[in-house]
């Protein structure tokens, strides 16, 4: 068997669309050829929901297969029909290491020679790396396909809370359970995608959906203990990860220097897990198994993990406001950045009122509009006064006064961050920061604003942890 050429024709449309998405940096113009395409040729919708799937993995990269390929010098006869059936052999791992590079050069040999100079070669690559090279994101393709009525992408989501607002939620009928707020990066452990000689996949993700390739050390663990338990479901651990110390003490900031360093492995993590989630339901962005369930299983599974490395948030029951008074008090007690609020509920992977983030000090995200510069007094070798960005002015959406604001942040700057923003402007403008403050307020001038301010994170331009 060999590639047919009605699937060789579906390559060649392919072909052409995404060259013409690439020829246009206009949103309005893409989602006209997507439009275009998909109307006369619906199978083409297949091939972005393959390449824009962000629960799907070949495992091998086209770079990879080209250059082994030339020094092994070997490829195998492919023996499917289609493009699919070489991806979905890959994304099983029914077909991996040496054989797959060779099973995708004998199927790149085939496209060459059937299908000559069309392109079809390098569009091949393009679904086996996930990547067009055509600017065009989910959520694009995701609106052309709900206008033509045609199956969406599924998308990569998280459960996330709401701000608590003083709502007595524990004297609702649901259970409400509480634990400490933490302040570290989120991270999911998403285990049991595919299985290689009874070895589950583990991928140590963000809440945006993209891979934290620093934290091997918790990947080895998970994949371990999860290889000698037989019976655990496919699964997603939701949880933070920080720095453990010397002394035994969480460093939630030290994280953020090491998390997306290049070429480095993370020596001293510790994964604090809050949540068990199957993968069924967090694939579906919604479930049935109660919250109280879904604690035990994560109860079960931390007894095989490394407690070096693992720990379980711990969860309390609120059942009247003396219970959620003496969480607050540990709050002031051991300085914890705050609490949050749980309905035994079902799983749901969005922004919801099931979570609740009550917070000593609130935090929000920005983006860096402007920036003010002048004279700044520091102590760096002596009490001096230097020229430098003395505040950031960032643009965010009120919760308390709705709509956009604008709001000066003066605090939390380090002085090489001032140093460096002021030479290099252009490196903080356009940038999204987390911001902590006290409450949102209105200011000398009658506008609303923030009291309090500081720069908490710097995310960069692009939202990625």
């Amino acid at each position: 068997m060999s590639v047919e050429q009605p699937h060789l024709t579906e390559l060649y449309s392919l072909s052409t669309l995404v060259n013409n998405l690439r020829d246009t940096s206009s949103s309005t113009e893409k989602r006209e050829l997507l439009a275009k395409a998909f109307t006369a040729f619906p199978a083409l919708a297949e091939y972005f929901r393959i390449v824009h799937d962000p629960f799907r993995k070949h495992y091998l990269s086209s770079k990879v297969a080209v250059a082994n390929a030339v020094v092994d010098g070997k490829s195998t006869d492919f023996l499917g029909n289609t493009v699919f059936d070489a991806l979905n052999l890959l994304a099983s791992r029914k077909v991996t290491g040496h054989a797959a590079e060779r099973m995708w050069t004998g199927l790149l040999i085939q496209l060459a020679r059937k299908g000559g100079k069309s392109g079809v070669v390098e569009i091949a690559n393009c679904l086996l790396d996930m990547n067009f090279k055509c600017h065009v994101g989910t959520k694009l393709v995701n609106k052309v396909l709900v206008k033509l009525g045609m199956e969406t992408i599924r998308t990569f989501k998280v459960a996330l809370g709401e701000a608590w607002k003083g709502e007595r939620v524990w004297a609702q009928s649901v259970p409400v359970y509480c634990s400490r707020k933490l302040d570290g990066i989120r991270l999911l452990a998403i285990i049991g995608e595919s299985y290689e000689d009874g070895v589950p996949s583990v991928r140590l993700v963000s809440r945006t959906g993209k891979p934290f390739t620093t934290l091997k050390r918790l990947r080895k663990r998970l994949k371990q203990a999860f290889a000698q338990s037989l019976g655990l479901p496919p699964c997603v651990l939701d949880g933070e990860v920080a720095l453990r110390n010397p002394d035994g003490r969480d460093d939630f900031k030290g994280i953020m220097k090491e998390i997306r360093r290049k070429d480095h492995t993370i020596k001293n993590p510790i994964y604090h897990c809050f949540d068990f989630i199957p993968l069924s339901e967090f694939q579906n962005g919604q479930g049935e198994m109660p919250f109280r369930k879904r604690q035990a299983q994560l109860k079960e599974i931390m007894l095989g993990l490394d407690p070096l490395y693992f720990t379980r948030v711990r969860q309390k029951r609120i059942r009247t406001d003396a219970d959620f008074a003496e969480m607050q008090a540990k709050v002031r007690l051991n300085k914890w950045e705050g609490l949050i609020l749980r309905k035994g509920s079902a799983y749901l992977g969005c922004r919801s009122t099931d979570i609740y983030k009550v917070k000593k000090m609130l935090d929000l995200e920005g983006k860096v509009v402007g920036i003010k510069v002048g004279p700044f007094e520091t102590n760096d070798g002596g009490t001096k006064v230097i020229q430098c960005m003395t505040a950031a002015f960032i643009r965010y959406t009120g919760i308390v006064y709705p709509g956009r604001h604008k709001c000066k942040v003066g605090s939390g700057w380090t002085l090489d961050q001032r140093k460096e923003f002021y030479k290099h402007p252009e490196r903080i403008l356009e940038s999204i920061i987390t911001v902590q403050y006290f409450e949102e307020s209105i200011d000398k001038d009658g506008k609303p604003s923030l009291r309090f301010p500081v720069v908490k994170i710097i995310h960069g331009k692009k939202r990625t942890t």
